[in-house]
């Protein structure tokens, strides 16, 4: 028998959202929590790190977070849905067992779904990239192909049992829908259902943003209480997808019709074809209203999800070598430029040992974010610090480039702060493949 209402809220919405806040999630009085802990670029750095450690390569925080939250989703009986797994959902898994027997926990299921890694198979599948062909035509080492998936394998392992879901790259409105597909047994062409389902899950994974964190501008007239304590949004929901979501009621920000509206379009882009694994979303009938301490969300609509899925791929193209030192008092425009000056001499002298693809300078507190656009330097500025970022294709150049700039200690006078570093660069490049393309697994264990 299906739910009438349930109680949903946000555990997470980035890699390394706050523990404490998850934790805390576990202490309302909901029945599923979604965690959204990937984003483009973390994915491809969780492979990284699963290369250089194959039983890594897992959301970095999870065993703190799963030594947090466990004791309450066993004692209360909450559903869990994350994508913790990142580049290794077994690992994950292993991992949480780990924490568990460690806890004392037992009884608990774990939904373990994989699939999303194409890696193995980038050679048969047919993509088509950016860049105007298959992965022949990337500009790098080819170190992570993963498919966004959908609702319906979340929702696969809790009816099978799992009180706890894990997955690489499951989509982070799907983590949320999957949990309402369960919830209220919704088919899973029941585009109108899962189309407002969608908008609440889209609202959800959003996270502190829309509980007033991307919402405050001071000097602008936006303020937001309790900034320094952000809590999470939850939602009442219906079975007709209908909403009524708040924040952690113990802690600050706020939910209102304005900081809704502003994370109803984030991300979007066509409002009639927001484009989920899922469906195919429609905001433009959505409406907003004010409910006590809470908005009531309603109106979001769907039709058929498209028949391929988007498929990310992270590439290595080179490395970013950067330095940064500041000055202060008179002259201190002088002395950076002059040091700009020095190093870029200094990498010139190097010749063909150090090949540089492109570089940028910046003057903090000067001209850095609008470059070009900055008004005037004002040369009697008496506080600014200079960056400066090189991009190489290989290590060595680099880590040359960070020396030159880290000699900058012993002149021009007047500088302190001086910091260089170097790390490697994954780019992005996305395609679409056909939904038969990927097979998707769906395992549940008793841990």
């Amino acid at each position: 028998m299906s739910a009438e209402t349930i109680e949903i809220g946000c555990a997470g919405a980035t890699e390394l959202d706050r523990v404490d806040l998850a934790i805390g999630m576990t202490e309302e009085p909901v029945s599923y929590l979604g965690m959204d802990c990937l984003a483009e670029r973390t994915l491809a750095t969780a492979q990284l790190r699963r290369l250089a450690d194959p039983g890594h390569g897992y959301n970095t925080l999870l065993p703190e977070r799963m030594r947090g939250m466990l004791p309450n989703i066993a004692r209360k009986g909450i559903k869990l849905a994350s994508n913790m797994g990142a580049a290794n959902p077994a690992g994950a898994a292993d991992a949480i067992a780990e924490v568990a027997a460690a806890e004392a926990i037992e009884g608990l299921k774990l939904g373990v779904i994989t699939g999303d890694d194409l890696i193995g198979a980038i050679d048969e599948l047919p993509l088509s990239f950016e860049t105007g062909g298959g992965a022949e035509t990337l500009p790098g080492e080819v170190v992570s192909l993963n498919a966004y998936l959908g609702a319906e394998h979340v929702a696969t392992a809790l009816n099978n049992g799992a009180d706890v879901v894990v997955g690489g790259r499951l989509g982070d409105l799907s983590l949320y829908l999957g949990c309402m597909i369960h919830a209220f047994g919704w088919d899973i062409e029941d585009w109108q259902r899962l189309g407002a389902g969608s908008v609440v899950a889209h609202l959800l994974e959003c996270g502190r943003y829309v509980t007033g964190g991307a919402f405050s501008e001071p000097g602008w007239g936006k303020g937001v209480p309790g900034q320094d304590d952000l809590g999470f949004p939850l939602a009442t929901v219906s079975d007709d997808g209908i909403a009524r979501l708040r924040k952690q009621p113990s802690k600050g920000g706020m939910v209102s019709v304005d900081t809704v509206k502003e994370q109803l379009v984030y991300e979007t882009g066509d409002p009639a074809r927001y484009i989920s694994p899922d469906v195919v979303i429609d905001i433009r009938e959505v409406r907003v209203e004010p409910d006590g301490d809470a908005v009531r969300v309603s109106g979001g609509r769907g039709t058929e999800r498209t028949d391929t899925l988007k498929v990310l791929a992270g590439v290595t193209e080179g490395f970013i070598a950067e330095g940064e030192i500041s000055f202060a008092g008179r002259g201190a425009v002088a002395k950076a430029e002059e040091s700009r000056q020095i190093v870029e001499s200094r990498m010139r002298r190097r010749g063909d040992s150090l090949r540089i693809l492109e570089s940028r300078t910046d003057l903090i507190g000067a001209r850095s974010i609008l470059a070009e656009r900055t008004p005037e330097l004002d040369p009697d500025l008496d506080d600014v610090r200079l960056r400066f970022a090189v991009r190489t294709p290989d290590r060595e150049s680099a880590e040359i480039a960070a020396f030159e700039f880290q000699d900058l200690w012993f002149g021009p006078a007047g500088g302190g702060g001086a910091r260089s570093s170097v790390r490697e660069i994954i780019s992005l490049y996305s395609s679409l493949v056909p939904r038969h393309e990927v097979s998707v697994q769906v395992e549940v264990r008793e841990i």
